[in-house]
């Protein structure tokens, strides 16, 4: 008698599609973009990923300079654009936290 086992978990491809694309500013250049949301707006700055199907619904893209986007093809490439966003957003959160506007201006050109 033969038996037959059929196993039903799926092929590594199927368990694993391949990531969703992802866009990274080069890190060439001073430059960067203001990413302006419905009830918000986030500053990402050299290196920093973009552009993911997660975060499509921008109200407007302000351009800081002339950055220039690089598709981001490996793991530890998008670990470390994903990785550089955050910092970007560290970053401001530490400057915007001061009372002072022009002391505020100054950390924030010295900075980028």
């Amino acid at each position: 008698m033969n038996s037959y086992t059929t196993t039903l978990a799926p092929s590594r491809s199927e368990a694993f599609p391949p990531p969703e694309p992802i866009l990274a500013i080069s890190e060439q250049k001073k430059s960067g973009l203001i990413l302006c949301k419905e009830f918000h707006a986030e500053f990402a700055g050299p290196g920093a990923a973009v552009g993911s199907l997660a975060e499509q619904n921008y109200q407007a893209v302000i351009a800081i300079g002339s950055p220039e986007l690089l598709a981001v093809s490996t793991l530890e490439d998008r670990r470390r654009a994903y990785g550089r966003r955050i910092q970007w957003g560290r970053w401001l959160h530490k400057i915007v936290e001061h009372p002072d506007p022009s002391l505020r201006a100054e950390r924030l050109l010295a900075g980028f």
